[in-house]
């Protein structure tokens, strides 16, 4: 599981993702709803004991595209978005998001099919300078990677636990942040809240976030990406990773093992 949180507002668009890479595991199919209720229902169903998942790495989620004039995130088993990722880098054959949209499932659907049935999920958001607008689609495995528009506004996954203390300046914040006031912080607001509900074990097992919050921003005039937010205990497992991978490099030096 990761957090993703994409804005789309009448003048730019904003994409956050955390870091935090888990070990490979087979994925929950996820599903869209429309019903706030229904989303928390099945995003929240934890034991409420600690999470137990260990991170294989940080890195950012997140694909800057401006030769389309795009940005996308994704979610569910990682090879299917990095395989997602790197060939937009190389696709030349459309020039912004909407375009995209024509192509995308039938593309989305190879990949799936050449990684043998992988579960995931892509939100691509952008702007097409023909009409002068920002828009994004969503794409999901569960769905056949069937387009699911996104207007403006807030595509959070999962969504925000209503039942942490900070909820109601959250709520508070989430209409300014749709038309493009506050809109950064309020994604630090989200990440904050959900990963707060990830420590206390709200999730299912084997899930893991965290690590830093990456946000990017596309409006008319280019992109820009930065660190928005560390979340607690990012250095300490940073550095165990360090640790590990000096020891594997002190046992095979040059390489040799198998």
């Amino acid at each position: 599981m990761t957090i993703l949180i994409a804005s789309i507002t009448p003048d730019f668009v904003v994409l956050s993702q955390d870091t935090f890479f888990a070990p490979a595991a087979p994925q929950r199919s996820l599903e869209a709803s429309s019903n706030a209720a229904e989303c928390h229902r099945s995003a929240y169903i934890g034991d409420g004991t600690a999470p137990d998942v260990k991170p294989v790495s940080f890195a950012t989620k997140i694909s800057v595209l401006p030769h389309l004039r795009m940005l996308m995130g994704g979610f569910g088993e990682y090879e299917g978005v990095a395989q997602w990722g790197a060939l937009l880098m190389r696709y030349g054959m459309v020039c912004n998001v909407r375009e995209l949209n024509t192509v995308a499932p039938l593309l989305l659907r190879e990949i799936h099919d050449w990684l043998g049935g992988a579960v995931f999920g892509v939100v691509n958001v952008g702007y097409v300078p023909e009409d002068d607008a920002f828009m994004g689609f969503a794409y999901m495995s569960a769905d056949n990677f069937e387009p699911v528009p996104l207007g403006l506004g807030h595509t959070l996954m999962p969504v925000p636990n209503a039942d942490d203390p900070d909820y109601p300046a959250l709520y508070d914040a989430w209409a300014p942040a749709a038309n493009g006031i506050g809109t950064t912080p309020f994604h630090r607001m989200v990440a904050i809240n959900i990963h707060h509900a990830y420590s206390a074990g709200a999730f299912e097992k084997g899930c893991g976030m965290g690590g830093e919050l990456h946000t990017a921003h596309l409006d008319r005039e280019g992109f820009s990406i930065r660190t928005t937010h560390e979340f607690p205990g990012f250095r300490d497992q940073q550095a165990a990773l360090k640790i590990q991978a000096e020891e594997v490099i002190a046992a095979d030096p040059v390489g040799e093992a198998k």
